[in-house]
């Protein structure tokens, strides 16, 4: 039994000294979730981000989005179309809640929500979400929304 929680204890210490920024010169260590250690993914976001942006979205809802999207972002306004270039007929609010900004506006609104289920993951170099589930409610059918945000480039 000892023998097992020694291991463990070595397990974490070499997991956390990845994690965790070198002794001295203040370098990271192989693995950071950031670009700028200790910020959050909003943080880095407004810190790295470009003005200009286009990403891929692949919504799965029972919603206006559901489906694959181009979402182009140029100062601050949103353009949605299909893969091909046609526009998405969607109305402005729901437009503009999918720049990066808006998307973390609206993670923080569903989690004063408390929806039974919210969990996200952040890209590890520009810190916006990659990934986003919603589920409200456990006991209603069909209520979850997921957002795969995928091959986010920076546009002149």
């Amino acid at each position: 039994m000892t023998r097992g929680v020694g291991l463990v204890l070595a397990l974490g210490l070499i997991v956390a000294a990845c994690y965790l920024p070198a002794a001295q010169g203040g370098q990271a260590g192989p693995v950071s979730s950031s670009r700028q250690v200790g910020l959050t993914g909003l943080e880095n976001w407004r810190l790295n981000a470009p003005r200009n942006y286009a990403y891929r979205l692949h919504a799965e809802c029972l919603c206006a989005l559901d489906g694959d999207s181009r979402v182009t972002v140029r100062a601050g306004k949103v353009w949605v179309t299909t893969l091909s270039g046609q526009p998405r007929q969607l109305p402005e609010a729901v437009a503009q809640g999918l720049s990066i900004p808006a998307l973390f506006e609206m993670l923080k609104t569903r989690a004063q929500s408390l929806p039974d289920r919210l969990q996200w993951r952040l890209n590890r170099y520009l810190g916006y979400p990659e990934w986003i589930l919603i589920d409200p409610s456990y006991r209603l059918a069909d209520d979850e929304t997921v957002y795969r945000i995928s091959d986010l480039q920076p546009l002149p």
